[in-house]
């Protein structure tokens, strides 16, 4: 049971940073998406009503993405954030003039956007006490560690 409680822990670090990744690999993907169709719309129609459907069918996949991501968030001991990142070595001028996604306003509730750029360095470790795991849990831990065999 301490080392099921401990793997635990280890995992919904891991989720808060994956979760953080799909949200940003989504909110890449329609910005892509919305420049290609706007870069090709007057040039190459077909070509951009193309980009559209498609856009159209990758946004209602992603709207139900964010739903599952919206029902975990509500969970108990949930400590993760449901926003997007900043890909490592993409130009974030991309994003600029780009209306939000739907699941980002209408689902998640999200209407403005204002980042700071954070440095490898500036990043946080995670420890127990912001994970919203129970005081009776880690006093069990606790106990558990100090038990020798």
């Amino acid at each position: 049971m301490y080392f099921k409680i401990k793997r635990a822990k280890e995992e919904i670090v891991r989720l808060n940073i994956e979760i953080r990744r799909l949200l940003t690999y989504l909110f890449d993907d329609h910005v892509d998406h919305f420049r290609a169709i706007r870069s090709n719309l007057i040039t190459n129609p077909a070509l951009a009503f193309e980009l559209s459907t498609r856009s159209q069918y990758h946004n209602k996949i992603h709207e139900g993405i964010v739903k599952r991501l919206l029902q975990t968030s509500r969970l108990p001991g949930f400590s993760g954030c449901l926003f997007h990142g900043e890909r490592q070595g993409r130009n974030q001028s991309l994003n600029t003039d780009i209306p939000p996604p739907f699941w980002m306003t209408g689902i998640l509730g999200i209407t403005q956007v204002e980042t700071d750029v954070m440095e490898e360095k500036d990043v946080v470790t995670v420890d127990d006490t912001d994970l919203g795991v129970d005081v009776d849990t880690d006093a069990f831990i606790s106990l558990l560690e100090g038990v020798t065999l």
